[in-house]
């Protein structure tokens, strides 16, 4: 079972490679920075180096498409300082860049431009080349956590004033949500029927590995069990 692309994910980085040539220039790229933004994706999509604690993740598709739009968007920011090769910045210019660059933005970006640089130094190192850790002091901590938290909850009772506005169907579906903190909607649309069995006379769904946005897990479905198998058996839905 694989994970449904919801999003296009495959085709979009499929029709980027196809527009690489020895001449590609990415768009709002300096010619320099274009040519390291390119390897470092290709270098990626292939698993070459990278450090093996990067190895462990993988870089599937959808994560190097977000991933592209951060480093270009930290690219074109040095740019703006008039540093047009991200490979010849300094220390202080990252530093400098980033204390600004934190008041407005995830410190995502820093892990991001981490991992990128990073890779440049294993990629240098493997030919000879030494290349200084400029990224050494930037720190990867969220520059929300001081600020109190604003996740918002509900209980089962506020859920089910919230779901009554909707149709039956959508009703059960969000309360299969609620019920199985299935992630919507990846993991619920690359879900099958199959992944939803009676044991012990009680419903459960199997959200397996290959489709799970972090890792498979299993859930007996306490509010919603009964509801969904007969969903199931009003629409027909077969097994795959």
């Amino acid at each position: 079972m694989q994970k449904r692309d919801l999003y296009n994910h495959e085709k979009i980085f499929t029709e980027w490679k196809k527009q690489l040539t020895k001449d590609y220039i990415e768009a709002d790229l300096t010619k320099e920075n274009s040519k390291v933004y390119v390897q470092y994706f290709l270098d990626l999509e292939q698993g070459k180096n990278i450090s093996k604690q990067a190895k462990k993740g993988a870089r599937s598709i959808n994560h190097l498409n977000r991933l592209r739009s951060k480093i270009k968007a930290v690219m074109i920011n040095f740019q703006n300082k008039k540093i047009n090769s991200i490979t010849k910045v300094n220390e202080k210019q990252v530093m400098d860049f980033f204390t600004e660059w934190n008041k407005i933005h995830s410190s995502d970006y820093v892990k991001r431009f981490k991992a990128f640089w990073g890779w440049w130094m294993t990629k240098n190192r493997r030919e000879g080349k030494i290349v200084l850790d400029v990224t050494q002091d930037l720190s990867t901590n969220s520059d929300k956590g001081k600020i109190e938290s604003n996740f918002v909850w509900l209980n089962k009772e506020e859920f089910d004033k919230f779901r009554s506005y909707f149709d039956e169907d959508k009703q059960v579906i969000l309360l299969f949500c609620f019920d199985s903190i299935i992630r919507s909607p990846t993991e619920l649309l690359s879900l099958k029927v199959e992944n939803i069995f009676e044991k012990n006379k009680e419903v459960w769904v199997d959200i397996p590995n290959s489709i799970a946005k972090t890792f498979g897990r299993k859930f007996n479905l306490v509010y919603s069990g009964e509801l969904i198998l007969k969903y199931i058996e009003k629409h027909n839905k077969k097994a795959e």
